[in-house]
């Protein structure tokens, strides 16, 4: 039974590092998320249009108010999410380009609490023409209103339970939002959130309201239960890693980045609940993980 430290060993073996040298750079590079302070210098604008639009969503008036208050933390949200996870996400990968969210949206949140996110919609997210699509902006209602409960929720995750939208105005393509959430109520692991999208003004002053919604987001019964699960599929693939195997393939090593990878993202994401930490107890090996992932105060309650 080998911890992770044994694997690191293993890890510098010939034959291992030459079939899988650059699965393991990649999983070395994404060993660690970004903090919200670096989730906000993580992105680099291609070109000056693109940059000129990250100003002035950065520089914009509203944006310097919450920078300021003490009770909001700023971050570009989507860049905090793994680069392997993000490929495959709909808000994080997909809808991100030069015609469509040309900068990540900027996000100011108050733990559990409020949600303020602006974001630039380009040209190329129509239904009618000119006309941002009315599915893009309940897709944006139903994120936002989501990541201003989840701190709220006893292991940070929720469904979406129901969703009720109004639309009030037409979103011109082309231009800024901003969206404001707000959770209204609280009830074990169920969180009501209320939220619109405006167009975003000049100043601090509301903007013209182009959708309304209210949400329902449930923590599943299964959160906690299922990132043990998860844990523990986590150590039965080290311990597969670990043993020696004279195939080792690229496929099966980039596996173990990606493994890693939305491990830490699961950590992170996460508030490790009483049933967790119960569980961590006996998973002497998992706790080793941890501390080699810099997670020491996951296991300081159970040395």
């Amino acid at each position: 039974l080998l911890t992770l430290s044994a694997l690191s060993i293993i890890f510098t073996t010939a034959g291992f590092f030459l079939a899988a040298a650059p699965a393991v750079a990649t999983a070395i590079s994404l060993m660690s998320l970004p903090t919200d302070a670096e989730s906000l210098a993580a992105f680099k604008s291609p070109d000056e249009k693109t940059a000129a639009i990250d100003r002035h969503i950065s520089n914009h008036p509203l944006s310097q108010k919450l920078r300021a208050d003490p009770k909001f933390t700023e971050s570009r949200p989507h860049l905090r999410m793994p680069a392997e996870i993000r490929k495959h996400s709909l808000t994080s990968g997909t809808l991100l380009g030069p015609t469509k969210i040309p900068v990540p949206p900027l996000a100011f949140a108050r733990e559990g609490d409020e949600f303020v996110c602006i974001t630039y919609l380009g040209t190329d997210l129509c239904g009618h023409v000119g006309i941002v699509h009315g599915g893009m902006l309940a897709t944006m209602v139903d994120e936002g209103l989501a990541r201003c409960c989840f701190a709220a929720l006893p292991n940070r995750i929720g469904v979406t339970a129901s969703l009720t939208i109004n639309y009030r105005s037409p979103a011109k393509a082309g231009s800024y939002v901003v969206l404001k959430a707000k959770t209204t109520k609280v009830e074990g692991r169920k969180a009501w959130v209320e939220g619109r999208i405006e167009t975003l003004g000049e100043g601090e002053e509301p903007g013209t309201v182009l959708v309304e919604a209210t949400g329902l987001f449930v923590e599943p019964k299964y959160a906690a239960v299922g990132l043990i699960r998860f844990l523990s599929e986590l150590e039965r693939k080290l311990i597969v890693y670990a043993e020696p195997c004279e195939d080792r393939t690229v496929t099966g090593a980039m596996d173990y980045g990606s493994l890693i990878n939305a491990f830490r993202y699961h950590l992170q994401n996460f508030t490790l609940s009483e049933v967790l930490s119960k569980a961590l107890n006996g998973h002497g090996r998992l706790r080793s993980l941890m501390k080699e992932l810099r997670y020491p105060e996951v296991t300081q309650d159970f040395q």
